[in-house]
């Protein structure tokens, strides 16, 4: 079932459509379904929504009687299956970030199915490549007593990490990136801040994500996660977030400590190449094989709004 339906009845804005859908495929939260339900239009609109259909597996289309707009959209509802319900139009659009914040804003996603990992004993969450806050926000929901530690290089989305969490007891907000080798680098700040890597962007992430192209280039600090940890009082054990945009075996490298007293690891993985030299999951599924650990499924999944393929997950991983 996916998370959000995105309803948009229509009739007859063909000339408003390919700009209506784009922004939808492009959404930087991938979890949803696009229902459209279409009222006999005569001007190329229903051909043009089946040939999208087509090529897009989450599309589910209709076509209903001229009834009146806000009928289009209860026969939208009607087929919907998401847990929410976005009510679009058909000559609108919407920024890139617009699903996730709206998800976002009912609160941190504690799912059933999470409740396993609030069993684990984990008594530290070291999230690394905290962007804003969205995951520590989710897994302190779950792990409401661990000390949760959040690493992110960048001003603008750092700041917005310390005032989600001020005042909230057992945080820390460390602002620099985590390498092999401690020192100043260069990151590739993306207009969309979540995209923003130590590595060169791949010519398949700048098709799949349009939105994400522009970027410039900044000197920021790394540290190794080693010598980080060693400041602070950690309790044992860890859990260890990596989203890091193609920066994994690098942190890893620098942290090999760390890892070895992880009871869990949540990493981002690319099954395509989107960072130019980043580890595929072949990489880190080998890479974390030999410190010990199992691959036990997949928090999340990103699509390709292209062609559906799954182009990255939010993996897991867990000590033998």
């Amino acid at each position: 079932m996916p998370k959000v339906s995105i309803c948009v009845p229509n009739l007859n804005t063909r000339p408003y459509l390919p700009e209506r859908f784009e922004t939808v495929f492009n959404q930087t939260f991938q979890d949803w379904e696009l229902v459209v339900c279409d009222s006999y239009s005569d001007d190329g609109s229903w051909e043009y929504i089946q040939e999208l259909a087509a090529r897009e597996p989450r599309m589910r289309i209709s076509q209903t009687p001229r009834k009146g707009v806000y009928a289009g959209f209860n026969d939208c509802i009607q087929l919907a299956r998401g847990e929410y319900v976005y009510i679009a139009t058909s000559d609108d659009t919407m920024s890139p970030d617009f699903l996730e914040e709206m998800v976002a804003a009912f609160g941190p996603q504690y799912k059933p199915e999470d409740h396993w990992l609030a069993n684990c004993g984990i008594q530290t969450v070291l999230d690394v490549g905290a962007h804003m806050g969205e995951f520590a926000q989710r897994i302190r929901a779950m792990l409401p007593g661990a000390d949760l530690i959040s690493f992110e290089p960048l001003q603008e989305p750092f700041a917005k990490l310390t005032e989600r969490f001020k005042g909230q007891p057992n945080f820390r907000a460390i602002r620099c990136a985590l390498g092999e080798k401690a020192g100043q680098h260069e990151i590739h700040h993306n207009e969309y801040g979540p995209s923003s890597s130590l590595l060169s962007m791949a010519e398949l992430h700048k098709q799949s994500f349009t939105f994400a192209v522009k970027e410039k280039t900044e000197m920021i600090e790394v540290r190794r996660l080693s010598d980080v940890v060693r400041e602070l009082n950690l309790r044992d054990p860890p859990l260890l977030k990596l989203d890091v945009q193609g920066f994994e075996d690098k942190v890893i490298a620098g942290g090999e400590d760390v890892v070895a007293r992880a009871k869990i690891i949540i990493i981002e993985v690319s099954f395509q190449p989107l960072y130019e030299g980043g580890p595929l999951f072949d990489d880190v599924y080998r890479l974390l094989k030999e410190h010990g650990f199992t691959y036990n499924g997949n928090f999340e999944q990103l699509f390709s709004p292209k062609d559906g393929r799954i182009l990255q997950a939010d993996a897991i991983f867990c000590r033998q």
